[in-house]
């Protein structure tokens, strides 16, 4: 899954599972059930046909074997180090006034994944409206966490339900439900998991969708 974006954690202990899906020894898959339909059935294709590979609820006991791999959007505390993999599948929907440098829009982002125990190594993209496509700011972070910025047109975000959205001054101004939560949803398609997250100089919210990540 790299070439989609998948990311491994840096604790991960990688040679115990390649050497026993080598070695037809057991291999134990567990999947947060949080994940998007769609990376369940990925990993269910990926596994098609391998006889020593068992998926388990993600509320299994953790299972006493060489070969274990969670995968997850989160962040994850286990007494043993397992493969943690990390699907892209979190939209970061980001409004901000204008010329807010990287360094606060970073810290805005880190605050909100760690008060929500979300993993960054889960980010399938930035987005913003296309108000806000020039901002160097946004551009930079982009760039930083090795993911795209992507750019949600107006007539886009109008379309976007506003059911459940935040209150947002967008409204008035530029006839959109606002910027970070309509970002998030239009560019994931999928549903809001950390709602609007107000900041000095900018706005976040996160929302989980899709499987593969834009190059």
């Amino acid at each position: 899954g790299r070439e989609q974006g998948w990311r491994v954690a840096a604790s991960s202990r990688l040679t115990p599972v390649a050497a026993a899906l080598v070695n037809d020894d057991p291999v134990a898959v567990m999947a947060d059930p949080d994940l998007p339909d769609a990376v369940h059935a990925y990993l269910k294709a990926q596994f098609a046909g391998c006889k020593n590979v068992t998926f388990l609820a993600w509320d299994h006991p953790v299972p006493d074997v060489a070969g274990l791999i969670l995968v997850t959007h989160r962040r994850v505390a286990l007494p043993t180090v397992p493969t943690v993999l990390y699907p892209p599948v979190l939209y970061v929907g980001i409004g901000c006034r204008r010329g807010t440098p990287a360094a606060d829009l970073r810290a805005a982002v880190e605050q909100t994944f760690a008060e929500a125990a979300l993993a960054l190594e889960s980010i399938a993209a930035l987005v913003t409206a296309e108000v806000k496509q020039d901002e160097a700011g946004l551009h930079e972070l982009a760039r930083a966490l090795g993911v795209p910025l992507r750019v949600v047109p107006l007539d886009a975000l109008r379309q976007v339900p506003r059911d459940g959205l935040t209150p947002s001054a967008a409204e008035p101004r530029f006839g959109i439900p606002g910027v970070a939560e309509p970002a998030a949803l239009a560019a994931s398609q999928g549903r809001l998991i950390v709602p609007k997250r107000t900041f000095t100089r900018c706005t976040v919210a996160v929302a989980v969708g899709g499987v593969t990540r834009d190059a």
